[in-house]
């Protein structure tokens, strides 16, 4: 017997020393003398398994279980292998087994909850992975798993605070980084419910009803979207994907926006950023879209009233000076039109090959006067879109940019040579410079140094010192 031992002992020290033909050959010539020495079968089963042996690591664990079917690490050995080849039905009825001999075990609960994961039944692996936490509070990957399974059924707050915990256990857990990254992206806008309420030929227009998944409820809008009209038809397309139009923008707006808020939409087209602002804001808030283009103001005026929403319009062009100038449309296939003193060639801006209107007349102001003739403060938030004219809107008027009670501001810019003169302005008002990601929820600092390059600089987001922080807690030092 004490031969055995000895035997047993250094073939658990060549398993450890990954000498496993060693340690295998040695398991095998002691089970040839004693069949039941359940420490041979558990220890040769595990060495099947770390070798990749899968079905030999069950038959071998199996005649354990046989021997003693009470025996919780020989159930958790047999787990392992089985889910190793996909069997997570007979996975879960393994670590089930060892859960019930040793309920107190945090590991056992931790191990069935990885096997109902993988098995798609995402409501019982959150039960089990909270088990393991309840008798392991540090339990690391317990707190990812329950991340992951929280996120699957919807319950995106709870999944993020989980994953947080996993970093604060461990700060170098780079997947629960990614993962709550990944979660947060999730937490801000995820249309769970596209719907078409009506629907007709391709001259009208199609009614579609969806569902946002935000913080804390669930945001239900309504747009009768023109499949003629390139904006509305590029926001029908993005529905009919399951996907939202200017995803990471709206996840900002959810983030920072709170009923009683004031948000002023400059350039708002048919209207898609200002209701979801009104939806944000709330009755209590106060949303002004302002839009220079009749025909667009017409649809405004629409989507507002179909969602409920209470919201000024005003169709006036905002620039660096007061009076009336020439706007032209470039019709639908463009999507927007502008001042004629803001391009240099009228007939060829469409792009689109379609021919401009004929230039109209329309009123033309800065902002900071059209905010003291509505008789308001200034807004939280602004979200401007002015087909290239940004700064000189923002450069005509420093009151309303220099006002502290401005947080944000996101600004269209599509001219890359333009972008740091447009920085700089805003630098000027006390601004930092940062960008929308689409695979992280918090926006990105850009350094004064760094030209932001690409086909074209899109939603750039200006924000004062200390407003992403205090609107992301969660933010993590690099």
């Amino acid at each position: 017997m004490n031969q055995i031992s000895a035997a047993f002992r250094e073939a658990v020290e060549c398993q450890r020393a990954a000498r496993f033909g060693d340690a295998e050959e040695i398991y095998k010539s002691i089970l040839v003398h004693a069949p039941h020495h359940l420490g041979c079968l558990l220890y040769l089963g595990m060495l099947y398994q770390q070798t990749g042996r899968h079905a030999e690591a069950i038959d071998t664990i199996g005649r354990g279980i046989a021997l003693q079917p009470r025996d919780a690490a020989l159930h958790t050995v047999l787990g392992n292998a089985l889910s190793e080849l996909g069997r997570y039905d007979e996975a879960e009825t393994a670590f089930l087994a060892a859960a019930k001999i040793n309920p107190a075990m945090p590991e056992h609960h931790y191990n069935l909850g990885t096997a109902l994961e993988h098995a798609g039944r995402h409501q019982d692996s959150v039960d089990a992975y909270r088990r393991a936490i309840a008798l392991k509070p540090d339990f690391v990957e317990a707190h990812d798993g329950l991340g992951r399974c929280l996120e699957d059924v919807g319950e995106i707050d709870d999944a993020a605070a989980h994953y947080r915990e996993a970093i604060w256990l461990r700060p170098d857990h780079v997947d629960a980084r990614l993962a709550l990254r990944r979660a947060v992206n999730l937490k801000g806008a995820k249309l769970v419910r596209p719907s078409t309420v009506g629907a007709g030929t391709a001259a009208d227009s199609t009614t579609k009803s969806i569902a946002i998944a935000n913080r804390a409820a669930k945001l239900h809008v309504k747009f009768s979207l023109d499949d003629n009209e390139r904006m509305q038809h590029i926001v029908l397309r993005k529905i009919n994907e399951g996907c939202l139009y200017g995803q990471e923008v709206f996840m900002f707006m959810s983030r920072v926006l709170r009923p009683g808020d004031f948000v002023l939409d400059i350039g708002a087209n048919f209207g898609y950023y200002a209701v979801l602002a009104g939806k944000l804001v709330g009755s209590s808030g106060r949303t002004i879209a302002i839009e220079a283009n009749p025909r667009h103001a017409a649809a405004i005026r629409h989507h507002l009233e179909i969602n409920g929403i209470e919201a000024d319009i005003r169709i006036v062009a905002i620039s660096d000076y007061s009076g009336n100038a020439q706007f032209v449309d470039f019709g639908p296939r463009c999507g927007h039109g502008t001042l004629c003193d803001h391009v240099d060639d009228v007939e060829n801006r469409s792009g689109f090959g379609e021919k401009a209107s004929q230039p109209f007349d329309v009123h033309v102001t800065t902002l900071d006067a059209e905010l003291a003739t509505i008789g308001c403060g200034c807004p939280k938030l602004i979200k401007m879109d002015v087909a290239g004219a940004e700064l000189r809107a923002i450069k005509g008027s420093p009151k309303a940019f220099s006002d502290p009670t401005l947080e944000f501001v996101v600004c269209y810019c599509r001219d890359t040579e333009k972008q740091m003169i447009l920085r700089e302005q805003m630098k000027a008002y006390g601004f930092d410079t940062h960008i929308f990601s689409q695979d992280i929820e918090i926006p990105q600092p850009v350094p004064s140094s760094v030209v932001i390059i690409g086909n074209a600089v899109t939603d750039m987001l200006f924000s004062r010192p200390g407003m992403i922080e205090k609107y992301y807690p969660f933010v993590m030092p690099h």
